[in-house]
């Protein structure tokens, strides 16, 4: 068991969670055999924080020397959660080898799957699971509260685990394409539908009740075009039209159309980026080709499917390029982006974000390195040492218009205008004209409180941006 379990205080059980408790206590000492009533048990304690009552039913019922199919898609799903993965997944292997297998089972053989370097059996589980529960319901539907409707993916992305946290158990999570919607849904008053694309499945959905609100969380057009164009023709075919981020705008945030539409606005400057299939040719055709494009080193590469720099490289020398390009699996697209240096004469690089949410901006970051490529994690490299970068931040954050300049906002209003969606995020960098350099624009940009602990000032305005999107939701939900 891993210290974050061990260290999570058992929660305050509620009269009606002490009254299920008990009865399934009651049915495990009446029949200790059974491996049904225990492993319910299991999965009462684990969703109440006891984990180590948990596994020690868990473990009882691995011991069993019959275990019946139905018992075993609980008893991997509660290995998962308990995050004994090599288990977990051993034993949904055997679930899915004959057939039995449900829409959360196959959803945790896909993350355990994805972890073990298993992408095509995580990516056939995914899809087998839309196709499975195209919609996925309430467990109680209120009359007197609105329906929302929240559209993903599982064609193609990949999935994570995540720790226990806010959710008492390991948990999968979305990792490319999509943003999370756990702080945005805080406080929805509403009956939670959800849609899963998979390559068609959606059609397969007979009844729809009246949706209210609709929130489509697939962010990244350039992996996940597919699935948007098939959201999108879903939402025209139902008639549904209150969208928060419609799919059709989605689509238009690219890096490379991006490139095309952002570059005029006045004051902004977004880096030429082309996207290029890497065929089969050699290297060194493939670089006659750049050059050919007029895009001279140095310059940045990266593969187009990819986000937090897991592709990305800096390239200054005809050999540093070739490399690359000799790294690089034939039929991989490619951006090719034209390098601006920020630095100049200041002591840091420099990555600053923002969000616009419901068509208002909010400061997020505005991160410091000794490196052209930033991230948020980059932070304990110089800004937990260099009080001045921490500063800078504070001055951001307490008055963007004043600390980046009246040009700058302005530009990044327009650029908010011309991407015209209800929630994303740009990164950028003012630059010694007053322009905003940009870095990419779109929505696939995480909101979380992972740094706030040791860069405390940061809190408030972190709160300030789940109190807008809570709003957002809260607001189309009334009408």
């Amino acid at each position: 068991m891993s210290s974050s379990q061990s260290s999570l205080p058992a929660k305050e059980l509620s009269d009606f969670d002490r009254k299920e408790l008990r009865s399934v206590y009651k049915l495990v000492r009446r029949r200790p055999a059974a491996l049904m009533p225990r492993l319910i048990l299991a999965g009462l304690l684990i969703n109440t924080h006891r984990h180590d009552l948990a596994r020690r039913h868990v473990d009882k019922a691995l011991k069993h020397p019959e275990i019946d199919w139905a018992s075993a898609v609980l008893l991997g799903n509660a290995l998962f959660k308990l995050g004994d993965f090599n288990r977990s997944r051993s034993v949904l292997m055997s679930c899915l080898e004959n057939g039995q297998m449900d829409f959360e089972s196959l959803m945790n053989l896909a993350a355990v799957s994805q972890r073990a370097g298993k992408e095509q059996l995580a990516t056939r589980c995914m899809r087998s699971a839309g196709w499975l529960r195209p919609l996925g319901k309430p467990p109680k539907v209120d009359s007197g509260k609105p329906n929302l409707l929240v559209l993903r993916s599982l064609g193609g992305n990949r999935l994570g685990i995540k720790k226990p946290g806010q959710r008492p158990h390991y948990s999968y999570k979305f990792k490319v394409g999509h943003f999370s919607t756990e702080l945005m849904l805080a406080g929805a008053d509403a009956n939670l539908y959800s849609g899963s694309a998979a390559g068609g499945n959606l059609n397969t959905i007979d009844e729809l009740p009246e949706i209210t609100l609709v929130l489509n969380t697939i962010a990244c057009a350039d992996s996940m075009a597919p699935a948007l164009e098939e959201i999108d023709s879903f939402l025209v075919e139902r008639g549904l039209t209150s969208v928060v981020n419609p799919p059709s705008k989605v689509l238009l945030s690219s890096r490379d159309a991006n490139s095309e539409r952002l570059g005029d606005i006045p004051n902004v400057v977004f880096p030429r980026t082309l996207r290029l299939h890497r065929g089969s040719e050699p290297s060194k055709e493939f670089a006659a080709k750049l050059r050919a494009q007029d895009l001279d080193l140095p310059l940045i590469l990266r593969q187009s499917n990819t986000h937090t720099g897991r592709s990305v490289k800096l390239l200054t020398t005809e050999a540093e390029l070739l490399e690359y390009l000799d790294a690089t699996p034939p039929g991989t697209d490619l951006y090719a982006i034209e390098y601006i240096d920020c630095k100049r004469d200041q002591p840091y690089y420099r990555k600053i974000r923002c969000f616009f949410i419901d068509g208002k901006f909010y400061p997020v970051a505005c991160l410091s390195h000794d490196t052209w490529q930033i991230h948020s994690g980059d932070r304990y490299q110089v800004m937990d040492k260099v009080e001045a970068t921490r500063n800078q931040e504070q001055a951001y954050l307490e008055n963007p218009e004043r600390f980046l300049g009246e040009s700058v906002f302005t530009a990044l209003h327009r650029i908010a205008k011309e991407i015209d969606l209800d929630f994303f995020g740009i990164d950028f960098a003012p630059d010694d004209q007053g322009r905003a350099v940009v870095f990419e624009a779109n929505a696939a940009m995480r909101h979380n409180y992972d740094h706030a602990v040791t860069f405390p000032y940061t809190r408030p305005h972190l709160d300030r941006v789940s109190e807008a999107m809570q709003n957002m939701i809260r607001t189309r939900l009334v009408g």
